[in-house]
């Protein structure tokens, strides 16, 4: 009964309820906190956005659409309520386009690549996520279009996947993540993959052909867009950052769940291996059926590192959890592997761990939620008070303001962290930029700032090394003046 309950062919209408279901627990905590999350305090104050720059361009497009073609408004949580819908939508495509039907058990094996611990990074920008998502729904559509042949579906996919570059590049991986993990369960059918895949990756070059046209051939630039392969030590800058990617994904999930997703990505591999054989046997097509089996089987790795590895080609070696959109396609596509085996139980066996991960992505996301909301109470209180000393001194209040460090994590972030090591990376603590933003909001003259992280570190350091009598300090912050300036330290200690 259960079985069929899971496993039956629902409506499709059923079948965006329940996505949606899904996608709203997974977003309502960062509603809930309503934070500003790093680079939103900047644009809630100046309406700047910048994604151009960043060879984004429709990026800045979208949130244009709120304020009319103005500068950026903070209409939140309207951003993360469409994302969420969105989200919903691409769940639907991926159940089916990757599974053939939609069914509860389906829906819960999609939702796993949308609903996905990393991509909570992605969702806490209140600016961005909207954006970041229509990149993620792309990156879908690319690889759905793509799986019917034809000119005009050559072009349309080619399309989607430029829309999804020019919203977030790192999102344009997706579609790569799911022509393999088709190709797989495909191979899996019987049904010939080799015309497919070289008619996707096709498609998959003309988008990004299109796209460095679009960027290096216009007038619309890309920082951050330089390579490491100008450096002499360009291996070891590759292999350092692809092992902090590693890392990234080790933390992304619990322990167990860890396991888990190893004994699905066995399971997967098994599965190619033995289809393979048997289709070869029986089939009598020795070459063309072991030819499929090893791209298929070698291409299940291949779809783990290209979640990483693209960004890992990138000078500036930003390893962060919002640049890597692809992993929970990556963990989805094993366990459909699984799910569309065929073999006894597999189904039900995939779906309850699907179910499992899900429901960790979930509780993940309530968890990051409450410690965000803990932890901008916590900023706020030591923003008054930084506020209330400068205002309080006579002396303080006609001098320059600077701002180091990063303010302790709450004991609530520190609590989730145990069980969630992810949350300790994506907090968003109160740290110099930020703080002296909030400052100048807040009133505070002369505030100054600058990102040469270095200098301001050797400030510190000197500051520290001279003895100097802090006129303030606590375990929150520290305030030394020296030389008409008020030298603002963030945290336990200025060392």
């Amino acid at each position: 009964m259960l079985r069929d309950v899971v496993n039956n062919e629902i409506g499709t209408k059923q079948g965006y309820l329940l996505a949606l279901t899904i996608t709203f627990l997974f977003c309502f905590p960062l509603m809930y906190a309503d934070v500003y999350y790093v680079d939103d305090v900047v644009r809630s104050q100046t309406g700047y956005l910048g994604w151009s720059k960043l060879g984004r361009p429709l990026s800045d497009m979208v949130i244009q659409v709120f304020s009319f073609g103005g500068k950026g408004i903070d209409v939140s949580p309207l951003p993360l309520m469409l994302s969420a819908l969105l989200m919903a939508h691409a769940i639907v495509v991926i159940s089916k386009g990757l599974i053939t039907t939609i069914s509860r058990s389906s829906i819960v094996v999609a939702s796993v690549a949308i609903a996905t611990p990393l991509y909570l990074h992605n969702l806490a920008y209140r600016y961005d996520s909207l954006s970041m998502t229509l990149a993620v729904l792309c990156a879908v559509y690319a690889w759905k279009i793509s799986l019917n042949g034809g000119v005009k579906n050559y072009f349309i996919a080619s399309v989607m996947l430029l829309a999804s570059l020019c919203l977030y590049q790192p999102c344009a991986i997706i579609m790569a993540s799911l022509v393999i993990f088709s190709s797989c369960i495909r191979f899996i059918n019987g049904v010939e993959i080799l015309k497919y895949i070289s008619r996707s990756v096709s498609v998959f070059a003309s988008g990004f052909l299109a796209y460095y046209a679009l960027i290096f051939l216009s007038a619309i630039s890309a920082t951050r867009s330089d390579l490491i392969f100008s450096s002499e030590s360009w291996l070891e800058l590759l292999m350092r950052t692809s092992g902090k990617y590693i890392s990234l994904f080790g933390m992304a999930y619990p322990s167990l769940l860890n396991y888990l997703i190893a004994l699905m990505l066995a399971a997967s591999l098994l599965i190619l291996v033995v289809n393979g054989f048997y289709r070869a046997r029986v089939e009598r097509k020795m070459l063309s059926v072991s030819t499929a089996s090893v791209v298929c089987i070698a291409s299940v790795p291949v779809a783990l590192i290209l979640s990483f590895i693209t960004m890992s080609f990138l000078k500036e070696g930003l390893v962060m959890p919002r640049m890597a959109p692809s992993y929970g396609f990556f963990v989805m596509g094993l366990i459909s592997i699984v799910y569309m085996s065929g073999v006894k139980y597999t189904k039900e066996i995939a779906s309850a761990s699907a179910a499992v991960i899900l429901f960790s992505s979930i509780v993940l996301s309530f968890a990051f939620g409450s410690s965000l909301a803990a932890q901008k109470h916590e900023d706020q209180f030591v923003l008054s008070s930084i506020i209330n000393t400068i205002q309080s001194h006579p002396s303080m209040v006609k001098n320059e303001t600077t701002t180091f460090g990063e303010a302790n994590e709450s004991s609530v972030s520190a609590v989730n962290s145990r069980t969630f090591p992810l949350i300790g990376k994506i907090n968003a603590r109160l740290y110099d930029w930020t703080a002296s933003l909030y400052l100048e909001r807040y009133g505070v003259e002369k505030v100054k700032f600058s990102f040469n992280r270095a200098s301001n570190s050797a400030i510190a350091k000197q500051i520290c090394s001279q003895g100097a009598s802090p006129v303030i300090a606590n375990s929150n912050y520290s305030i030394y003046v020296i030389n008409n300036i008020n030298f603002v330290w963030l945290g336990k200690s200025c060392i």
